[in-house]
């Protein structure tokens, strides 16, 4: 928005215009909003020792460079709608919006001046508003305040644009950090679709990340390199500012507000019934149905023959799962045991019947780099044909027990070629003691050999420089806080413009099974840990992203990805 002329304008109160809409359509605020103020307070204490010689210095930059007082007061439109007195060093022509009245900013606005330009450029013509910080008006990270004239005018125009309102505006924000200055309604949007996200989310680190962006910024480091740097870049497409438009004859109104997509590509976005936050991207979930005593982790210590021995729980975690999966209308894969449908045939039925695709996970969980080809293909027979005798139709998905088809196993992709597997998740692209082919190709791929084929979707991994990062789930699922997750998974959609595939295990969701003290302590570390937050974090996945079955999106995804003959499909792919 532009900037006004050096003048205190009456208080007009903007709460006519916005109060109701404000309990209208008040949604959910991050507590962090409850302590806030006093992080934000001691902060600008702290940046007013090296800052407030800095402003008298511009303040007479300012006056040997052009007419009028070099701070300015305006009149702006804070928290719940109350009105209160901003403060910035002054950018613009005394007379700028004399003739015009108020109006927003163009690129290369003549009435900017030369000094206006650098200090809007690195942002030091906001030093003043410390002193907003300090009286409680405003804050260090937040919306970005705006006069009442605009608010008025915007929150008539712009569904939702009100719950930006529910607290404090901000000197900087997500908004401001990547998007530039309003031009019309559009940009409004645009930038409102960002503050609404950054009401639900808000957190300490998420405002460190801000500032230390900001701070890079004001060194001299290039606003997209540091945005990327601190995690920070959103996209906003046409197609996700919809819902900030008031509806018309054709357009059929929705209460529910669109997810921001981060990344540099458009991600279209659509709301979720229950108002969740979907990705335009369907992604593939899978359930690798076994029980807690089954893991590769212990199989040196509990023996295949006394596995009737344990207390069984696969079933009534898995249930749980599908529960899960019903309250969020999702088709998934389940990779089962053969072992498990042999004793819970009923389990695979109750799966079957409800939409979900069934895929094999081996008989008895064997790592296949132990198992001869001979071996592997006996034991993918026997699993095959249990699952296929559950439920009358031919099984085509597969996953090995720990991801074990490694650059020794190769092998096993021809064999589930031979006995007519067509889809395969088998491959981790990460470094690991127990599975994995560091560079192998990270997304969706068909590998061939002697006239045959499979696809292969890997466990999704985020490239970062020469590392790449497990994100699919699992422990690190448990190891990691849910939001690195979800941030991770929206890069892959985004960024890298592709779908995920997410894998969990029935025993994951489930802190009250038996403690079993066998294996090495890693193992047991790698076994146990967070199990009691795994059924919230993935009712939270399950929330943003859409999924699907394997089979289904291969059939989206796969006419536009890489074929990789069989002899280097765990090369790097240039």
């Amino acid at each position: 928005m532009s900037e006004a002329i050096s003048s205190e304008r009456p208080a007009c109160c903007a709460e006519n215009a916005t109060g109701h809409d404000l309990e209208k359509h008040h949604r959910e605020v991050s507590p962090y909003f409850q302590w806030k103020g006093w992080i934000d307070r001691g902060v600008a204490l702290l940046l007013l020792i090296p800052g407030l010689p800095m402003m008298g210095f511009l303040i007479v930059l300012v006056r040997c460079t052009s007419k009028g007082p070099a701070i300015y007061r305006q009149i702006r439109v804070g928290k719940h709608g109350r009105t209160f007195v901003m403060y910035k060093i002054r950018t613009m022509r005394e007379d700028a919006e004399a003739v015009s009245g108020p109006v927003w900013t163009t690129k290369g606005d003549p009435r900017v001046t030369l000094l206006g330009r650098f200090l809007r450029a690195v942002h030091m013509d906001e030093l003043p508003q410390l002193f907003n910080v300090l009286r409680g008006e405003m804050s260090l990270m937040g919306p970005r305040p705006e006069r009442p004239e605009f608010v008025q005018k915007l929150t008539r125009e712009i569904p939702h644009y009100a719950e930006r309102l529910q607290i404090l505006p901000g000197i900087s924000g997500l908004a401001q950090i990547n998007l530039p200055p309003d031009t019309d309604l559009d940009s409004v949007r645009r930038k409102l679709l960002l503050d609404l996200e950054y009401v639900r989310t808000a957190s300490l680190a998420f405002d460190i990340r801000m500032f230390l962006c900001t701070c890079a910024r004001l060194v001299g480091i290039k606003g997209e390199t540091a945005i990327r740097m601190f995690w920070l870049r959103r996209c906003v497409t046409e197609e996700d500012i919809q819902r900030f438009r008031r509806p018309t004859l054709s357009r059929v109104n929705s209460q529910s507000v669109p997810r921001v997509v981060e990344g540099k590509r458009a991600g279209v976005a659509s709301a979720g019934t229950n108002g969740s936050h979907i990705s335009r991207h369907r992604n593939v979930f899978t359930v690798d149905v076994e029980d807690y005593f089954q893991v590769s982790a212990f199989e040196g210590h509990i023996h295949r023959d006394s596995w009737g021995k344990y207390e069984s729980r696969v079933e009534a975690n898995t249930r749980r799962i599908l529960r899960l999966l019903d309250k969020h209308d999702i088709q998934g894969t389940f990779f089962i045991l053969g072992w498990v449908a042999d004793k819970c045939p009923d389990l695979v039925r109750e799966i079957h019947s409800r939409g979900h695709e069934i895929g094999s996970h081996s008989y008895w969980h064997r790592l296949i780099y132990e198992q001869s080809p001979e071996e592997f293909r006996e034991d993918l027979r026997r699993s095959r044909d249990v699952l296929e005798e559950i439920v009358a139709e031919p099984i085509h998905a597969f996953r090995a027990p720990s991801f074990s088809i490694t650059r020794e196993s190769l092998w096993a992709l021809e064999i589930l070629m031979e006995e007519g597997f067509r889809y395969d998740s088998s491959i981790f692209p990460v470094h690991h003691d127990r599975y994995g082919i560091p560079d192998a190709e990270t997304s969706l791929h068909r590998i061939e050999t002697n006239g045959s084929w499979i696809w292969e979707f890997p466990a999704s991994v985020l490239p970062i420089g020469n590392i790449n990062l497990p994100t699919a789930g699992g422990g690190y699922f448990r190891l990691y806080p849910v939001s690195l997750t979800q941030r991770c998974l929206k890069q892959i959609n985004s960024e890298h413009d592709r779908p995920f595939i997410f894998y969990t295990h029935p025993w994951e969701i489930d802190p009250d099974q038996p403690r079993l003290s066998v294996g090495t302590r890693k193992s047991r570390f790698r076994h146990y840990v967070n199990l009691a937050s795994t059924y919230d974090k993935l009712d939270a996945v399950l929330q943003k992203f859409r999924f699907g079955p394997m089979k289904e999106v291969i059939a989206q995804y796969g006419e536009h990805s890489l074929t990789i003959p069989l002899m280097t499909a765990a090369e790097p792919v240039a």
